[in-house]
């Protein structure tokens, strides 16, 4: 069983897999973005920033979302970054495509 703090809410614990992660660091701030997929079918988005030096400002943030579609993980991502992507991110969402279908066939904007 895992468990996956939030600063904003009770921990989210759920039986499953990471199915994706991504990793950036600025200075000394980074974050990182992970994906996680529940032997139930729903998903995890959670985002974790903070000082690569612990005790430094700005404190570390611990950020989750349940989610019941690839799309929804893919919209509470864009939400927690003002409405882009990042590249901790595009990179959690490109190693989840890679391995789920269903992430794979949200991971990409179609044009007719």
């Amino acid at each position: 069983m895992k468990r996956i703090l939030r600063d904003d809410n009770i921990p989210i614990e759920l039986t499953g897999e990471r199915i994706g992660y991504g990793h950036t660091q600025r200075g000394d701030y980074e974050t990182a973005v992970r994906i996680w997929r529940s032997h139930g079918g729903t998903y995890v988005a959670g985002v974790y920033g903070g000082c690569v030096y612990a005790g430094q400002y700005p404190p570390d943030s611990y950020r989750a979302a349940v989610c019941s579609t690839p799309a929804d993980c893919i919209a509470w991502l864009r939400s927690t970054c003002g409405g882009a992507l990042g590249p901790a991110s595009r990179e959690a969402i490109a190693e989840a495509a890679d391995v789920d279908d269903a992430f794979g066939a949200a991971a990409v904007e179609r044009v007719a």
